[in-house]
Parts: C-alpha cells; structure tokens; sequence
C-alpha cells in the first residue's frame, strides 16, 4: 500500500557502498492505471488471462520494456530522461499514456524494477522490489559464470554484475499444483534475456530459487544463476573459482 519506497544499489563498480534511492510509485494515481489497462489492451491480453495473477505477472515484464527503453552505454543521443534523474514510476507512465504508447527513454534495471513495483500495485497484486549484490548473469544455462572464458569454442558472454534489481510479487501458483510454491515469486523486467522467444522473466517461486527445486515455470535456472551460481575467471593461464561475496 505504501507509495513511496527505497531502492537499494551500489555506488559505482569499484566500491562497496550500498546506497538507497527515495523512490516515489504512486499506484493510485488514476493515469497510473490507465496506461497499465493501456499496456494489456496493446498486448491483447484477453479479460480471461487478465484473471489470473501469473499470467499478468509475466505479461508485465515484458511490457516493461515496452514502455521504457535501456541504455546501459550511456548513449543518450535521443531526446529523453538519464537513467539516474527518474524518481518515480508516476512521470515515467503518465508520459506513456499520454504519448499514446511512445516508448519513454531512457531505463536501468533498478528503474524497470519501480515502474514494474506500481504496475503490480495498481492492479491489486502486492509486489516489492529486491536488489542483488555480485549478480551472475549466466546466458547458456549451465549455472556457471564463465567469465572470459571460451566454452564450446566460443566466448562465454556470462558475466556479474555489481548489483541487479528485480521484483517480488505474492501470490498463489496454482499452475505448479502444489501450494509449497506460493508466496513470494521472482520477476525480472529489465529486457536481457529472452524466455520463449521474448523479454520476459518469472515468475518463480522464492522457494525454488532458495531450495534449488527445479520446476518447469518459470525461468528458473537464470534467476537461480544470479545468486547462487558459481563463478569461473578464466586470467590467460588458468581457471579460477572466484566467491561472489559484497
């Protein structure tokens, strides 16, 4: 219920400092939820899926990053807002709406991860946003960080990230058949990775991720990679396994 929150992230690459940023959601202003019902009319998403919180869930990630574009090289050669000047979802969604579905520039995950936090909200799903340290981000799907290493005869693009944000929703999983998998569930908007065929993550059960219980839905093994994955530095000579710790 709360519209205003903290974002946790980290100052900088090279240094420890763990910070939060003031961050402003707003669920309840009304353009607030005109451009979400907006958002799910554009995606044709009928009354039927609309019904059901883990479909929505998903959806949402997806159309995140619709509404709202990345830029991670600092390329800001287009008319915008920086990624560190946005302090609240409210600005980022009402200029969708009202642009008619323009997407708005420009997003970094922990901004992905505010606007996701009042989109759920606004529609009644309770919703949180989580920030990791030292997160892995494993592209092939073998629960390794083959940093700067050649795996199968090509570069691995894995890599950690010095800090990552994501979103937490409640809910039931009625689809998994076993209620030991409701509760909080793990989703990730920011557009990097590709799960049947479009940038979409989660949800998936806290649970799983903590236990390593490998359900078939969804996404497991990526958001598994981020924090619990292990992590191999390839330095020229040989191979070394390093602990991602803060």
């Amino acid at each position: 219920m709360n519209e205003v929150g903290i974002l946790y992230k980290r100052a900088g690459r090279r240094t420890k400092k763990i910070f939060g940023q003031t961050w402003f959601y707003k669920q309840f202003d009304p353009h607030v939820l005109n451009a979400v019902m907006f958002a799910l009319d554009e995606r044709n998403m009928s009354f039927a899926e609309r019904a059901d919180p883990v479909l929505v869930s998903r959806a949402f990630t997806l159309m995140v990053g619709e509404i709202l574009e990345g830029e991670w090289n600092q390329n800001y050669t287009l008319p915008g807002t920086k990624p560190f000047a946005w302090t609240g979802s409210e600005a980022i969604l009402k200029e969708y709406f009202f642009s008619g579905g323009e997407t708005v520039r420009y997003s970094q995950c922990w901004v992905f991860a505010g606007a996701l936090t009042t989109m759920y909200r606004s529609v009644g799903i309770a919703s949180r946003p989580v920030t990791c340290y030292a997160a892995g981000q494993d592209f092939d799907g073998n629960l390794i960080i083959d940093k700067d290493r050649i795996v199968n005869g090509v570069m691995s693009d894995d890599s950690v990230w010095n800090y990552h944000v994501w979103n937490q929703c409640w809910m039931k999983r009625r689809d998994l058949n076993n209620s030991m998998f409701d509760g909080w569930q793990e989703l990730d908007g920011t557009p990097l990775h590709r799960s049947n065929g479009e940038y979409q993550m989660g949800p998936t059960s806290f649970k799983q991720v903590k236990r390593g219980v490998f359900v078939n839905k969804y996404d497991l093994r990526h958001l598994y990679s981020e924090v619990n994955s292990d992590y191999f530095k390839y330095d020229g000579n040989r191979v070394t396994k390093i602990n991602r710790n803060l």
